[in-house]
């Protein structure tokens, strides 16, 4: 890690962590974590990325989650599309024209939509286990999750990475399985993808299936898919070699 601290973003503060690439001419990586992420929760990736890369890599806490501050209001179900829009306001802050974005489940889905609303801000996508739609697999993944944070040491883990754990969880968990929720679906938005898109599926995905990247492939004209056997929902923590071979790769074809 070169550099933390704080940026403002819709009046609301932001804690992030940077780490220097040796190509300093080339975009950065930007990371969108996922629904029960933060900063902390990437863990050793954001080095490992920065320094096979030779990309700076740059994270950031969301609204209420990790040490950064919480919205004035309820999230609604719209929450992805809202997050999505504050992406160029967070490049803003860093000074970043342009970045490859690299987004894990919630975090991908965000930078497909802020692919399709700023494709003059973004050079590529790299998605892991996105999602376009509502999966019955995916609620039931988060039953599972809920039982978990209810009957485990769930809650005390996640803890170590939230100010206010219990936001982050029930937000989560409420919006999801809300009625208002079910119809989601941003399947339309994938005609606004032009730029090059890395696609990574676990096999063994506990809340989404292999046809939310289908749907993706199907729909946008430069993606690449990698399934990852022996992996769920969190390939940079199941597999991580693989996952940052891929990504060195595709970077490197651009």
């Amino acid at each position: 890690m070169d550099a933390c601290g704080f940026i403002v973003v819709d009046s609301i503060r932001l804690e992030y962590q940077r780490w220097a690439g040796a190509q300093t001419a080339k975009p950065p990586i930007m990371l969108i974590h996922e629904a029960l992420g933060s900063v902390s929760i990437w863990r050793d990736f954001p080095a490992a990325l920065a320094q096979r890369t030779g990309h700076e890599v740059i994270a950031w806490s969301r609204q209420g989650h990790g040490g950064s501050g919480r919205p004035a209001g309820p999230r609604s179900s719209d929450y992805l599309a809202q997050e999505a829009a504050l992406v160029p306001q967070v490049m803003d802050a860093f000074s970043v024209p342009k970045a490859h974005l690299f987004g894990h489940s919630d975090g991908a889905t965000m930078a497909i939509l802020a692919g399709a609303l700023f494709p003059e801000r973004v050079a590529s996508l790299i998605l892991e286990a996105p999602h376009v739609n509502v999966e019955q697999k995916a609620l039931d993944g988060i039953g599972v999750a809920r039982q978990a944070y209810e009957t485990t040491d769930l809650a005390k883990k996640l803890k170590r990475h939230h100010q206010d754990v219990e936001h982050v969880f029930w937000s989560w968990h409420d919006v999801w399985l809300s009625s208002s929720f079910r119809d989601w679906n941003i399947e339309e938005c994938l005609a606004g993808i032009k730029m090059p898109v890395l696609a990574i599926q676990g096999v063994q995905d506990e809340y989404f299936s292999m046809a939310q990247v289908d749907l993706i492939v199907a729909n946008t004209p430069y993606t690449q898919r990698l399934e990852i056997e022996n992996c769920g929902h969190s390939p940079h923590r199941d597999q991580l070699e693989v996952v940052l071979q891929a990504t060195v790769v595709f970077l490197a074809s651009q």
